[in-house]
C-alpha cells in the first residue's frame, strides 16, 4: 500500500500491484485508487483511476489488466494512458471503451542549435533540408538553418541557402518531438512547403521510436 499526501493534506490511498514472471523478475506494476463518481439517489458509485500502468512485456500487460477487470464493484476505470495503449483491441466489447485524445506536454525550444545537438537521429538513412524558421520572442532563432542527422546525431547550423520550408518555433517543437508528424504539419497549415522532395528528409529528421507521452502534471 502507497501513502501520499495531497495538496488539500488529506491522505489518499493507492493500491500497488507489481507483476512478477516466472523468474522472479518484476516485468510490470499498475498504481490505483477508488474514488466516488457523482451520486445517484442514495447510491454513490465508485470508480477506479489508474495512476500509473507500466508493462514491459505482453504477459506483464494482460496480467495487469486481468487484474483490474476484477474490480467488479467499480462502475468505471480511468485512467491517462499511453496515446498508443491498445487496450480497446483486446477487449471483448471495444465500444465500451472510452478514447480521448489527451493533451501533449508543453515543450519551448530555447536554443535550436543546442537542441538538434541533444536530439538522437533514429531515421532510416541520412537526411538533410533547409528551414526558415520564425520565433517572435528570440531573436536568436530566427532564420534560415540547415538540419541535418545522420548515425544517431543530429545538427542545425546557420545557412545562407533557399529555404526548403517555413514553420515557426510552434510548429518546431510539435514536430521536434514527434508528436506532429511533418506531413501532418503540412496539410494543416502548419509548415509551407516550397521543395516538395523536402518532406521525405523532414519526416526522417524527425522519426522518433515511440509516441511522446507525459502522465504528470506540472
Amino acid at each position: 500500500m502507497l501513502t501520499r499526501f495531497g495538496d488539500n493534506s488529506k491522505v489518499i490511498e493507492h493500491d500497488v500491484v507489481v507483476w512478477v514472471d516466472e523468474q522472479g523478475r518484476d516485468q510490470g506494476y499498475v498504481v490505483y485508487m477508488n474514488r466516488n463518481m457523482a451520486p445517484q439517489g442514495n447510491w454513490t458509485p465508485q470508480e477506479i483511476w489508474i495512476r500509473d500502468f507500466v508493462a514491459l512485456t505482453s504477459d506483464a500487460y494482460i496480467g495487469l489488466w486481468e487484474h483490474m477487470m476484477t474490480h467488479d464493484l467499480a462502475g468505471k476505470i480511468s485512467g491517462e494512458m499511453h496515446p498508443a495503449d491498445p487496450f480497446r483491441h483486446i477487449c471483448e466489447d471495444p465500444f465500451t471503451v472510452d478514447t480521448r485524445e489527451p493533451d501533449g506536454a508543453m515543450i519551448r525550444v530555447v536554443d535550436i542549435e543546442q537542441a538538434f545537438a541533444q536530439r538522437p537521429f533514429v531515421g532510416t538513412r541520412p537526411a538533410a533540408f533547409t528551414a526558415q524558421v520564425e520565433d517572435r520572442n528570440l531573436a536568436w532563432n530566427n532564420g534560415t538553418w540547415r538540419i541535418e542527422g545522420a548515425e544517431g546525431q543530429m545538427r542545425a547550423e546557420r545557412t545562407d541557402a533557399a529555404a526548403d520550408v517555413e514553420f515557426d518555433v510552434n510548429a518546431l517543437a510539435a514536430m521536434f518531438t514527434g508528436f506532429l508528424r511533418p506531413s501532418v504539419a503540412m496539410t494543416t497549415g502548419f509548415a509551407r512547403l516550397h521543395r516538395p522532395e523536402a518532406l521525405a528528409e523532414m519526416e526522417q529528421v524527425f522519426a522518433v521510436l515511440d509516441a511522446p507521452y507525459c502522465p504528470d502534471y506540472y
